[in-house]
């Protein structure tokens, strides 16, 4: 089973140049907005961190596996698969560390960090489909070995998680009512 180098390669300096750029835009743009110590969180907001903490541990876990297969097998390169998932979780990290910033800073999150949301998950919706389109595929030499089916758990794992926080994240969104003026704030006063 081979991974989609291209995409996931694609997918990973897409995340990680988004959270960068923006994300120095956005903590750039915060020394110039008021400071509102917020000590407690809701329980949305602490659900939101812990399935983000979780998804961000299955690409360590992901790069377990890939290496414990790497050393079995021979003949495979996982390079680009080990790049893919120390660069998106790399990206999450320092996303996930952005929103904690912002959290207690400003006492909400920015534009930045939902759209980094959903791009994550356009990007992984990419990789699933070639994950599940191979295991549905019944063509010689698509064989999955173990390996390839622990991934394809996480994966699946991860990407079910994905849409939960995503859904959380849009509920948060509207229940925090300075999101369009957040938008406007980070995108367009220069």
């Amino acid at each position: 089973m081979q991974f989609p180098s291209y995409s996931g390669t694609v997918n990973t300096i897409c995340l990680l140049t988004y959270i960068t750029i923006y994300g120095i835009h956005d903590l750039v743009g915060i020394r110039k907005r008021t400071i509102t110590n917020r000590q407690r969180l809701s329980p949305l907001t602490r659900i939101i961190y812990g399935i983000q903490v979780f998804i961000s541990l299955t690409y360590v876990a992901d790069c377990i596996v890939v290496i414990l297969k790497a050393s079995k097998s021979k003949d495979w390169d996982p390079n680009y698969v080990i790049f893919y998932d120390i660069g998106t979780f790399t990206a999450w990290v320092l996303n996930l560390s952005l929103m904690i910033y912002r959290g207690k800073k400003l006492g909400r999150w920015g534009f930045v960090n939902y759209c980094f949301q959903f791009l994550s998950l356009y990007f992984e919706s990419v990789i699933f489909h070639y994950w599940i389109t191979r295991f549905r595929s019944n063509k010689p030499g698509t064989a999955f070995s173990f390996y390839d089916q622990i991934l394809l758990c996480i994966i699946i794992t991860r990407y079910i998680y994905l849409i939960i926080v995503s859904f959380a994240l849009f509920i948060h969104a509207f229940l925090k009512n300075n999101l369009c003026k957040e938008f406007y704030n980070v995108y367009f006063s220069f």
